[in-house]
């Protein structure tokens, strides 16, 4: 019933307009053995799920799901939808680039690269139901972060068509060359990062973000860093050279949540988003 519940929202979305589904469902067992998929069923187009996600990507929604948490199971496999060509199943790493134990994995029952990308879901910040910042760990963490992407590349781009889009994420991803079926095409750069030329990790940070610049600035680096509400919190002016690249910025006195890092030198200005807890 939930698949075909599945099915029934997908249509709902569609007849809305929506551009982007994004699911942290997947189906594999079920209360009734009998029912239960087998990895033969991996193929896209049997499980109901499977085939309604298909629909919603002839329509030209991209579809992003969760690669599935069996990863340490004994069903240790993808999850329907994420077996469907053509839409995005996102698998989870941790915060040194690793993938995550329980992160489902591929192939395919008729042997695709399974997940197609992969994105931080073990320890990734959340914000509770009480407003408190924390971490959570899951695929159901890492496919939103995925989606964002998505949403954006879709608005910066509205004339390229879904299918085009998913293969550019896929193409320019670490893997993008020799995927495997743990970390599928791999880790988008561009989802991490504040542009090509500066690297802010780890993100969420508990005391300190390391800024490591692909090309030194001349002069000092300005750094700004505001709140939610747009105020200036710090402004330190810090010297870099090679000895001292990456860049530690001190965050130890700031209270958990979400803030914005201004990074500024002679030659360019970025903005990062970045999370203390």
């Amino acid at each position: 019933m939930e698949e075909y519940n599945w099915l029934f929202a997908a249509e709902k979305a569609d007849s809305a307009g929506a551009d982007v589904i994004q699911s942290s469902l997947g189906y594999s067992l079920f209360d009734d053995p009998q029912m239960d998929y087998k990895i033969s069923d991996l193929n896209g187009a049997t499980a109901v799920v499977s085939k309604a996600a298909g629909m919603a990507r002839d329509r030209g929604i991209i579809v992003v799901t969760s690669a599935g948490n069996e990863g340490n199971a004994g069903w240790h496999f993808i999850t329907p939808p994420a077996d469907v060509d053509g839409l995005l199943a996102i698998g989870a790493i941790n915060t040194s680039g690793t993938k995550a134990s329980f992160s489902s994995f591929g192939p395919t029952a008729d042997g695709r690269i399974k997940p197609d990308v992969v994105a931080l879901g073990q320890g990734t910040a959340v914000i509770r139901s009480d407003g408190q910042v924390g971490t959570a760990s899951g695929t159901s963490l890492s496919a939103p972060l995925v989606t964002s992407l998505v949403a954006g590349l879709l608005g910066a781009y509205p004339k390229v068509t879904p299918a085009k889009l998913v293969q550019a994420i896929q193409a320019s991803a670490s893997q993008g060359s020799n995927p495997d079926n743990q970390l599928g095409y791999g880790i988008h750069l561009e989802a991490t990062q504040t542009g090509q030329d500066i690297y802010a990790y780890p993100n969420p940070a508990t005391d300190k973000l390391s800024l490591a610049f692909q090309n030194l600035p001349a002069d000092l680096v300005d750094i700004s860093i505001y709140d939610t509400q747009g105020r200036l919190l710090s402004n330190p002016l810090l010297p870099l050279s090679w000895q001292s690249n990456p860049l530690e910025v001190s965050i130890s006195t700031l209270e958990a949540g979400l803030y914005y890092m201004r990074i500024k030198t002679a030659t360019l200005v970025r903005t990062i988003r970045f999370v203390k807890h």
